[in-house]
């Protein structure tokens, strides 16, 4: 059985591969379920083992108030592009 880091790190690693079939070399961990910081520390593992980049939020939380703090920016910036401001 897997102990809770050598878990995360699979995770991790399962999300690099899936972030290289897509070209990708950035990864973003958000989400309630990163406010566990062992996860986010043993996931980040994973990916970083894999040569990723990782992001998660460090001056927003990483649940509802900062999807809507994007939300909002996304809001602010079409506006803007409209002529709006």
């Amino acid at each position: 059985m897997l102990d809770a880091a050598a878990r995360g790190r699979e995770i991790g690693r399962a999300c690099a591969r899936a972030a290289a079939s897509h070209g990708l070399d950035t990864v973003v961990l958000a989400g309630g379920v990163f406010a566990n910081r062992r996860l986010l520390e043993a996931v980040a593992a994973g990916l970083h083992e894999q040569g990723l980049r990782v992001l998660h939020p460090s001056r927003l939380p990483v649940g509802d108030g900062a999807i809507s703090y994007g939300q909002a920016a996304v809001a602010a910036c079409l506006d803007a592009g409209a002529g709006g401001g």
